[in-house]
This record gives structure tokens, C-alpha cells and sequence, in this order.
């Protein structure tokens, strides 16, 4: 891309820099158990993916800090940044009143002003990861059993077995998902009706023992509202 700086009087600076970076960002919403409904939200942040280039001004690796003086006029500088192939994709997951994750880029310029002023901008991008055909489809099958409790009017009907199976564990984009649920209501005492299949973001977080004080971590499990929903007959 480029970068332009509009400089309307001298300027004096250390370095004006760009960075490109990605942010994992995780919540998990804490129940204290000391009163009810009290809960806390505790979050970590974790730069995975970072580079910078020095448009002009003193290099990162250089300790001077020695002011460099710019006078007015309108200055663009074209950058490159090449991404990694293992990036994670771009994703944001439930929200933060309920605890998520996500994964976010930005590009970010800033001008070092001095060694404890800096003015920034953030510019934030989406990364999609490229697919593999022939790990999509070599991909595992899936089968998944839940066992259901039935209840009618407040009281206890036995249960049901559903179990669902897909041929296989990814999917892209425009694929038409196919499967197939079995219900076994051999143990229930009532009918059961109108079953719905729904399509869910699940993100399954942590917070690091460091990040949230408590020991071994704090771990939590966000379910998306559905993204698509549809009744079998």
C-alpha cells in the first residue's frame, strides 16, 4: 500500500514508522461465586504476527534518539508487507459480554515525536487462508452422540440419543453441507417433534494463568447465535 504524511509546519521527530501486526484476543467471563450473578471478565492480548519498516528518521536499531526535522509538504511512501503462510484467519467470535476470541490485523503508522510521545493510526484488514483441496477432502469424518433429557410440563420424560455424522471434518465456502442425525427415542416417554439442525460458530478460549491470576488458567467455551437454522421432516 502507501502511506501519506501531511506535514503542515516543520516537524521535528525521531522516526515515522508503519507496522503491520495481528492480535489474538481472548475473554472469558468469570462467575466469583461470592455474590449472585456477581461475574468479572477477564481478557489476555497476544501479538502473534509483527513488522515494521522505518519510513524515514532513525532505524529501530538505532539508540539515537536525536531529533530529524521535517519540513511542510505532503510525503508518500509505498510499503510491502509478506504475510506468513501459517497466519490464522481473521475471526471474531460471540461478544464480549459473554466472553469470545478473535484474531485481528492492523496496519498501524505512527511518528515517534520523542522518546515518550508517539501519534498513531490504526487501519485494521482481513486475512482468509488460502484452502487446500486435498486436505478438505482427506479430512476425518465426523460423529458426534448427545444424549438429551425429555421433560414435559416440569417433569422428567427419559431421554433420547441423537447422533450426528458427517463424511468429512472441513469445508469451504459455498460447499453444501450433507449428513445425517439419528434420533433414537427408544428410552422416551414422549414424541418427539420438529427437530431442527442449526449451523454455530464455537470458540473454545483461555486465559493464561498470568493473565487472569487464577491457577492453571481460566478456560471457556462461546456458542454463536446460528448462522443458518432449518426444520427436518
Amino acid at each position: 500500500g502507501e502511506a501519506t504524511i501531511n506535514v503542515d509546519k516543520p516537524l521535528k521527530c525521531i522516526a515515522a514508522r508503519i507496522m503491520c501486526r495481528g492480535v489474538e484476543r481472548t475473554v472469558v467471563v468469570h462467575h466469583t461465586g461470592e455474590l449472585a450473578g456477581s461475574m468479572r471478565s477477564l481478557s489476555e492480548e497476544t501479538v502473534f504476527y509483527k513488522e515494521t519498516l522505518t519510513l524515514f528518521g532513525h532505524a529501530q536499531a538505532d539508540a539515537s534518539a536525536s531529533p530529524v526535522v521535517i519540513p511542510p509538504g505532503v510525503y508518500t511512501y509505498p510499503f510491502a508487507f509478506q504475510l506468513p503462510m501459517h497466519l490464522p484467519e481473521s475471526t471474531h467470535v460471540a461478544d464480549w459480554a459473554s466472553g469470545g476470541a478473535e484474531f485481528k490485523y492492523q496496519v498501524i503508522t505512527y511518528a515517534k515525536i520523542d522518546t515518550d510521545t508517539i501519534e498513531e493510526g490504526h487501519h485494521d484488514f482481513t486475512v482468509v487462508v488460502p484452502i487446500n483441496s486435498q486436505e478438505l477432502m482427506l479430512s476425518p469424518p465426523v460423529t458426534k452422540r448427545e444424549t438429551v433429557p425429555l421433560t414435559s410440563l416440569f417433569m422428567d420424560r427419559g431421554t433420547c440419543e441423537v447422533t450426528v455424522s458427517l463424511p468429512r471434518s472441513i469445508y469451504a465456502a459455498d460447499d453444501t453441507i450433507e449428513g445425517e442425525i439419528v434420533i433414537d427415542n427408544t428410552h422416551g416417554l414422549i414424541p418427539v417433534d420438529h427437530p431442527r439442525v442449526s449451523l454455530r460458530l464455537r470458540c473454545d478460549v483461555l486465559v493464561s494463568e498470568r493473565a487472569s491470576g487464577i491457577a492453571g488458567g481460566l478456560s471457556g467455551t462461546c456458542i454463536g447465535a446460528p448462522l443458518l437454522s432449518a426444520k427436518l421432516t
